[in-house]
């Protein structure tokens, strides 16, 4: 299955990886950025971790481990669990579809984030509804795997342990510090950051891009 996965990957791609317009600031090998954000899954994301925190969050903390669970998402299957596009803020990197969601700056969709997640109070979010596993239909048990694993590394920090960890260049190396705005953070960076081959990137983002494009073709159905 794999084998025929890949070659179907090489057929729709020729081979020519989409890049956006970030090419041109010079971030060579770095530009692609995801583009298949799936706010359900995102939600249930945050509401497996707001669960295991007792039901209420602050949303730095959250935004963070939601970050590290798409990281090591990447670094053991070259998926992100999110699809979202990244950025590099003044606190770390932070998911910018769903940074909007958790603000209120975008609407939710239906079954989304705010059918999960409450609005913020006293920058905290907190779970809408039961999240025990048997609900969370759209996370795969790999997806789970990772949270487990994210949880357990980073969950008994603090807000401001783990803004501190994500500004660690020890640890997150694919950070840059905006200088007071925002700046893309692109996938190869990230993938390069966790060590991986030339050949492991163009592989996992063949597989990321024919998501996209797999995803547009069924948008326009």
């Amino acid at each position: 299955m794999q084998l025929v996965y890949d070659s179907f990957v090489n057929k729709i791609n020729d081979k020519a990886l989409v890049v956006d317009s970030a090419i041109e600031n010079q971030h060579a090998g770095s530009s692609l950025r995801c583009d298949m954000f799936d706010e359900q899954k995102v939600a249930q994301t945050a509401a497996f971790f707001v669960r295991h925190e007792g039901g209420r969050m602050p949303i730095l903390k959250l935004m963070k481990l939601l970050y590290l669970a798409d990281r090591e998402s990447i670094k053991r299957y070259g998926l992100p669990i999110s699809g979202d596009k990244y950025a590099s803020w003044k606190h770390g990197p932070i998911l910018s579809s769903t940074y909007s969601l958790m603000t209120g700056d975008s609407d939710s969709a239906q079954f989304g984030w705010d059918y999960w997640i409450s609005d913020r109070e006293n920058h905290e979010v907190a779970l809408v509804r039961d999240s025990s596993r048997e609900f969370l239909s759209d996370l795969s048990d790999a997806d789970v795997d990772v949270l487990e694993a994210v949880w357990s590394s980073f969950g008994h920090m603090t807000r401001w342990e783990i803004r501190d960890y994500t500004h660690d260049k020890r640890f997150v190396p694919e950070w840059e510090d905006p200088n007071g705005s925002v700046k893309p953070l692109h996938l190869k960076s990230i993938m390069q950051a966790l060590g991986k081959t030339p050949q492991e990137i163009e592989h996992d983002v063949a597989r990321i891009e024919a998501q996209q494009k797999l995803a547009s073709i069924f948008a326009s159905l």
